[in-house]
């Protein structure tokens, strides 16, 4: 940081900001290619450059927007609710700050949804979501179809509708979710680090909408999509998780209920296994995951006498009693075991 304090020691704001954004600009591979390191370092020169330079200059608001959008990214990172709220509190001082002619200042709006989304899916504040939605209509009704910015603006729109749906129930929003998630990737090149998250929602909405409707072309959807994502999950940490195998081995259980093909049941049990081995011990999502490898498990030794499933249907139903598992199924299964 001595850097930054000789620069602030120059003379004009103009001259000590754009010596700090020089050594800011230094450091902005650490946002784009995921590490943290130099992150806190980073996030010091930009909180200081938007302080050197007074509300009223014309690049005070775009700094700050900086500032917001690099502290979203560390609390991406590492999960500190404090980036968080700062960055929400960062953002509204950027608009605020930014009249209504500043080129940049839609972008500031739009971009204000994402961190109200995330503190939505913490906080479960519905005014989070609400406002979440309303600014991505607004920003999407202000941004031409061949911009550059509107892939994210219905992505971050798809998923906040998807939660809603998940909070109230409301179809409408479903629907509304899946247009919006399928445009958005008809527009994101293959290769880009927003498009699995975007699939795997996708997917979730697909599977919901067949839980409601009953749709089969629904389900054959989601578990196209969701296979997609499962490709994905070594080059994206934040996916290699219990949540999308279990949403995939739910959709393959209840394909294989509907069409009776055993290969859609092989695989239930192969990725809710799967989600298994990445599910820690203390996970409160781990009690579910073994409920439901129990009964696709069952589900595979009426089916064939296979010595290897029925071990591993002994294996689960140990560890099964030690979350007591729906006591009554238990016994029953127990019985059929023996």
């Amino acid at each position: 940081m001595a850097e930054v304090q000789d620069a602030c020691s120059l003379g004009s704001h103009e001259h000590r900001a754009a010596e700090l954004s020089l050594q800011t600009c230094a450091r902005c591979g650490v946002i784009n290619d995921c590490r943290s390191v130099g992150l806190d370092e980073l996030i010091s020169e930009l909180d200081l450059a938007a302080q050197v330079s007074p509300s009223d200059y014309f690049d005070t608001p775009q700094r700050m927007h900086n500032l917001a959008l690099v502290l979203l990214r560390r609390f991406e990172l590492h999960g500190e609710l404090s980036d968080l709220e700062r960055s929400i509190v960062v953002h509204e001082e950027a608009i605020r700050l930014a009249p209504a002619s500043h080129p940049d200042r839609p972008r500031m709006f739009a971009s204000l949804g994402v961190p109200l989304l995330w503190r939505f899916e913490r906080g479960r504040d519905i005014t989070d979501l609400e406002r979440s939605i309303s600014i991505a209509k607004a920003a999407l009704q202000r941004t031409p179809q061949s911009h550059a910015d509107r892939p994210w603006i219905l992505m971050y729109l798809g998923i906040a509708s998807l939660n809603r749906f998940e909070q109230v129930g409301d179809l409408g929003d479903l629907g509304k979710s899946i247009v919006t998630m399928e445009e958005a990737l008809q527009l994101t090149p293959n290769s880009h680090t927003n498009r699995p998250g975007t699939l795997a929602r996708l997917g979730r909405a697909y599977l919901g909408r067949f839980g409601r409707v009953g749709d089969m072309g629904d389900l054959d959807k989601s578990i196209a999509v969701m296979e997609q994502v499962l490709q994905r999950t070594t080059q994206d940490t934040h996916l290699d998780g219990p949540g999308i195998r279990v949403h995939l081995g739910h959709a393959y259980f209840w394909r294989f209920e509907r069409g009776d093909a055993l290969a859609d049941l092989d695989r239930a049990i192969f990725v809710m296994e799967d989600a298994l081995a990445v599910t820690p011990e203390s996970h409160p999502s781990r009690p579910g995951i073994i409920s439901s490898l129990t009964v696709s498990l069952v589900k595979r030794v009426e089916r064939a006498d296979d010595p290897g499933t029925l071990e591993k249907l002994i294996v689960i139903l140990k560890e099964a009693t030690r979350f007591a598992i729906d006591g009554h199924l238990e016994q029953e299964l127990r019985l059929r075991v023996l």
